[in-house]
């Protein structure tokens, strides 16, 4: 009888096991494949899910101002939600047709959206399905009354409201409006900041930073552009043209061509001033300025 050497015994174990290694090794790649895969998908399905959700609060804030006329319906206010969705379209039609629900009463818009991801790999390999959910609310709220201090009825531009360069907002008993929905229509750099004392901030978009009190409220309610009605093309002739004030005095409403400088006390009087084809440049060391139920429309270059 040939002597059992638990060596060579050990080498034909290792020698009879390499097929099904090599079987193993095949079948777990299919799993481990899956995993990578599905790890891309998820990623995918959530850079979905953020591009969907920014839609959603963009159309939900855009429509829900309409609340502030009384001669839009629930149905002008869906179709405002529906038509800021339009650009989704191309990459995500589901999106366009979202349910819009509007609370006359509560002053209130939602958007709701559920639906599959799309452009997945593992879609058309093992028919997975993987859905994106999103929500929207956006609200006319706020019960204190303030009076308004800063209104900026720009809707879409960056920085709407920044302080820099060491600028010191201080402001008393007020509110500051952004109707911008941008989320950094509000910054103060540097050493910069915005204080209200006894206010609020009723901001649409967000702050992107800075040393800004109090913070924002939860809900806006956001005003109509007070100034909608001014026409901001050619106002007609001149009555000055290049004028600069350098003595104290009181002036009119007008047009006021090629600019207007002022480098001395100065009351405006109640009305609109129209600065064509210049600036308005109020200068000096101690140049005081009394205007009370003044506008300054700008036109021209």
């Amino acid at each position: 009888m040939r002597p059992f050497s638990w060596l060579t015994g050990l080498k034909s174990y290792i020698a009879d096991r390499r097929g099904a290694t090599a079987v193993m090794f095949a079948l777990l790649t299919v799993p481990l494949t899956g995993v990578v895969v599905g790890t891309m998908d998820i990623s995918s399905a959530v850079s979905q899910r953020s591009q969907i959700q920014d839609a959603l609060d963009s159309a939900a804030l855009a429509s829900v101002k309409l609340l502030n006329d009384p001669s839009k319906t629930a149905t002008d206010v869906t179709n405002t939600a529906h038509s800021m969705l339009g650009p989704m379209a191309a990459n995500y039609p589901a999106v366009v047709n979202a349910p819009v629900s509007v609370d006359t009463s509560a002053k209130t818009v939602t958007i709701t959206y559920s639906g599959a991801a799309y452009n997945l790999i593992t879609g058309p390999l093992i028919n997975s399905v993987v859905t994106v959910n999103a929500r929207a609310k956006a609200a006319l709220g706020g019960t204190s009354q303030y009076a308004v201090c800063i209104l900026i009825t720009e809707p879409t531009n960056k920085h709407t409201l920044r302080a820099s360069n060491a600028a010191k907002v201080d402001l008393n008993n007020c509110i500051v409006q952004v109707n911008t929905a941008n989320w950094d229509a509000v910054e103060a750099g540097d050493t910069s900041y915005i204080h209200i004392n006894n206010g609020q901030n009723c901001y649409v978009g967000d702050i992107h930073f800075g040393d800004i009190t109090p913070v924002k409220m939860p809900t806006c309610n956001l005003f109509q552009d007070p100034f909608s009605s001014i026409g901001t093309g050619n106002p007609g002739g001149c009555d000055h043209n290049k004028l600069k004030v350098s003595a104290p005095t009181t002036l009119s409403p007008g047009v006021y061509c090629t600019g207007l400088t002022v480098q001395a006390d100065t009351t405006f009087s109640p009305g609109i001033y129209y600065i064509k084809d210049g600036l308005l440049n109020i200068t000096g060391a101690s140049t005081d300025i009394t205007a009370h139920g003044v506008t300054f429309v700008m036109v021209g270059s």
